[in-house]
């Protein structure tokens, strides 16, 4: 009897201590860009990282919304040489592992262990895994990830406790401005002959003023001309 309770002992104390180190640990993910500006038509990637915050990582799952009116998810792919991927299974071509849907804007990757064998060195601030999108139509969309705390079925990271260690309002969200293609091309050709209008109007009476300042110019060399005459003659008749 006092052996069970000494096992049971010991085992409460660690679990105890798996869920001091979980509540010590914030993992969140990234995403990169977090905000930028795309053109209509164009293709784009978003990458997403993950931080474990020092926890080895047994698992990952990932589950995000993005708007669908304006953005199309294409694929979503591996980042080349991303370590954290040498221990779990980045494998994104799996329609088990990753799936998405265009008409209602979610997507969702499991990304279990290579073997079930914790990840134990720290994942960092690493991007493992790319979101590619097409812009679709003009307008600024979001991709936000779905984290509530306490849940196990929506985006976590799992430790080598088996402990969800995610802080779901640590997570990253991405803004993404798409403008329509030429947007800014009737705004340029309003604002060019406006300049232009109101260049041609200084300049004629700069090109005025040129002449008039040659006049003056003209005149008092005649003037000096003279002055010299005159006295080139008092001279002459003084000698």
């Amino acid at each position: 009897m006092k052996i069970k309770l000494a096992g049971l002992l010991i085992l409460f104390l660690f679990l105890g201590a798996g869920r001091v180190r979980a509540v010590l640990a914030v993992a969140y993910f990234t995403l990169n860009p977090a905000v930028q500006t795309y053109e209509q038509g164009s293709n784009f990637s978003v990458l997403v990282g993950v931080n474990s915050g020092g926890e080895g990582i047994l698992g990952i799952d990932v589950e995000g919304t993005f708007d669908a009116s304006k953005l199309e998810l294409s694929s979503i792919s591996k980042v080349e040489g991303a370590i954290i991927c040498t221990f779990l299974e980045c494998n994104f071509t799996d329609p088990t592992r990753a799936t998405f849907d265009n008409s209602a804007g979610t997507f969702r990757v499991t990304v279990p262990s290579v073997g079930m064998s914790p990840y134990l060195a720290e994942a960092g601030n690493e991007d493992f895994m790319r979101l590619n999108f097409r812009a679709k139509a003009a307008g600024v969309a979001s991709v936000n990830f779905t984290c509530v705390t306490g849940e196990t079925t929506d985006t976590n990271v799992v430790n080598g406790s088996a402990l969800d260690i995610v802080a779901c309002a640590s997570n990253q969200s991405g803004s993404y401005t798409i403008t329509a293609v030429g947007g800014n091309t009737g705004a340029v050709s309003t604002t060019v002959p406006t300049t232009a209008a109101t260049g041609s109007t200084s300049t004629p009476t700069s090109a005025a003023q040129l002449p008039e300042t040659g006049g003056v110019a003209g005149t008092v060399g005649m003037v000096v001309f003279g002055i010299v005459s005159v006295l080139g003659a008092l001279m002459v008749r003084w000698l």
